[in-house]
């Protein structure tokens, strides 16, 4: 970067995947001219993002954890979904200790033991192989107190797939003889991201208090729920009045299921911080709380799986050549720029801000979100130059492709595209360069092949990489978007424009040579 000016600006469009076809993509039928001009003007290609290239298993699509994460520590970090299933499949799971505890305890103190997460086909958040495992752990232990508190996905998996999965797993209960499913609710109440405590406290109630609808049957129930357009995430409160579930009580065990961090911290912050004030909650004495991952630090949780200790991510090594850097996201993806961008890391590093901004709590009427906003202040910050480096996520593509809504999703790309032309202009005007690339696909492959029915999940395609500066400039015509690499390169390529030694720890290469 020698003869360019800071800021280095990296944007990170969420769910923004590479597709040829155009049928069922959202990207490719939304008018984007700033896009289509990237594509043309200046060195672009496309990045593996899913499955092994981001250390996730084979066949399985990216997600915005994996994808910030392999995006900002520059390697492949073999993922928790690949690591517990290992340890599933050769029996390591079921002796670890923190796991055993729980189910110890519970007996030891006449207890119950209460399995909560998320029912999902996919893999982003939590893994049905890792529900089935612990209820598993359950049989070969013969402990008969075990009840399961789901919440629906209808995000990382189909928008109705509640219902099967709740089938197959009635089946897999009677197959085991163990396990009571008792209460369900739709991941906006138990796994919502975006500090709306009421949400969350919908949840907590259904919990502690069994505050839900009792029903004979939570299948036939919930497809009523489909019946009037209610969809899995949007699944109210509901108690299974066959499982004589009155809450969680004193000396129970909570095994908290998910492996994925961001989705959980406030559904579990009110059962273990003593100072929690957002609602009203029930003081449980002697409760034992494992958790498959580490959801905070410092807190009385026994973890499962611990996190990797990634060493010299990209900010710690801006940080280390006094460099300042800003990171900005709204709500629903600010731990995305930070904490998984830092390598699972919440430590502020010496010159790091950050920023976020409340998402909006009904994305159909709000397709622009906080994209409006973000866009200024990355604006006013590259004007500025206070800042050597400035990370930022869109988050409409992939939020709203969650939602199904083709239409909605097309004008959040829109407006993602005009904030991208005004980020542009401000980096061209002070002689700066940027890298715009996404964390996985999602709104290029939205419609269901065959059934015409919407697709709200991820999907396995690449993602578009462009280098962007006034020294980049290409003399007109079409680049081939092929595949030039990984994610993980992404990082190694910003420290050699930025002319700063990349470490031994990043195992991904420059794209200097491949964009050229």
């Amino acid at each position: 970067m020698s003869n360019t000016s800071k800021p280095f600006v990296l944007t990170i469009l969420d769910g923004w995947g590479h597709n040829e076809k155009k049928i069922d993509n959202a990207i490719a039928q939304a008018n984007t001219p700033t896009m289509d001009m990237f594509e043309k003007a200046y060195p672009s290609g496309l990045l593996q993002a899913s499955g092994l290239a981001v250390g996730m298993p084979w066949g399985e699509s990216g997600n915005s954890e994996v994808g910030h994460l392999t995006i900002g520590s520059g390697r492949i970090i073999e993922q928790y979904s690949s690591k517990i299933n290992k340890s599933i499949a050769n029996g390591e799971f079921f002796i670890i200790e923190n796991l055993v505890g729980a189910f110890r305890h519970a007996r030891e103190h006449n207890g119950s033991v209460h399995i909560v997460g998320l029912l999902t086909s996919g893999t982003v958040h939590a893994s049905y192989n890792n529900l089935l495992a612990l209820i598993e752990m359950a049989a070969k232990i013969n402990f008969e107190k075990t009840y399961i508190h789901l919440f629906l996905d209808g995000k990382d998996s189909g928008l109705k797939e509640g219902v099967p999965l709740m089938k197959q797993l009635r089946a897999d209960i009677e197959r085991l003889q163990h396990g009571i499913l008792t209460t369900v609710i739709g991941r906006d109440f138990g796994m919502d991201k975006n500090n709306d405590w009421n949400k969350t406290q919908k949840a907590y109630n259904l919990l502690v208090s069994a505050m839900g609808q009792p029903v004979d049957d939570l299948v036939s129930k919930t497809e009523e729920f489909y019946s009037v357009g209610m969809t899995d995430p949007e699944i109210l409160p509901l108690l299974s009045s066959q499982s004589h579930f009155h809450g969680i009580k004193d000396n129970d065990s909570i095994i908290f299921f998910n492996f994925r961090e961001d989705g959980m911290r406030q559904i579990v912050k009110p059962f273990i911080d003593n100072g929690f004030s957002d609602f009203e909650t029930k003081k449980l004495k002697n409760i034992y709380i494992a958790s498959m991952t580490r959801y905070f630090d410092g807190t009385p949780i026994h973890v499962i799986f611990e996190r990797p200790n990634i060493k010299n991510s990209l900010s710690e090594i801006l940080s280390s050549n006094s460099k300042t850097h800003f990171h900005i996201a709204e709500t629903v993806k600010y731990a995305h720029v930070t904490y998984f961008f830092k390598g699972l890391s919440d430590k502020e590093f010496e010159g790091e801000t950050n920023e976020f901004l409340k998402s909006p709590n009904i994305l159909l009427n709000n397709p622009a979100m906080r994209s409006q906003e973000i866009t200024t202040r990355v604006v006013d910050e590259i004007i500025k130059g206070y800042y050597d480096f400035i990370v930022l996520n869109f988050a409409n593509a992939d939020m709203l492709a969650h939602t199904g809504n083709f239409e909605a999703t097309k004008r959040g790309i829109e407006w993602i595209d005009k904030g991208l032309k005004e980020i542009h202009d401000a980096v061209l005007a002070k002689n700066a360069t940027m890298i715009v690339t996404a964390d996985h696909g999602n709104a290029e492959e939205m419609i269901e092949k065959g059934t015409g029915d919407p697709v709200s999940k991820h999907a396995m395609n690449p993602v578009p990489v462009h280098l962007v500066g006034k020294n980049y400039k290409k003399q007109g015509g079409n680049n081939s978007m092929e595949i030039i690499g990984l994610l993980s390169d992404v990082a190694p390529t910003i420290l050699e424009l930025m002319q700063l030694p990349k470490p031994p720890e990043m195992t991904g290469r420059s794209l200097i040579q491949d964009l050229e």
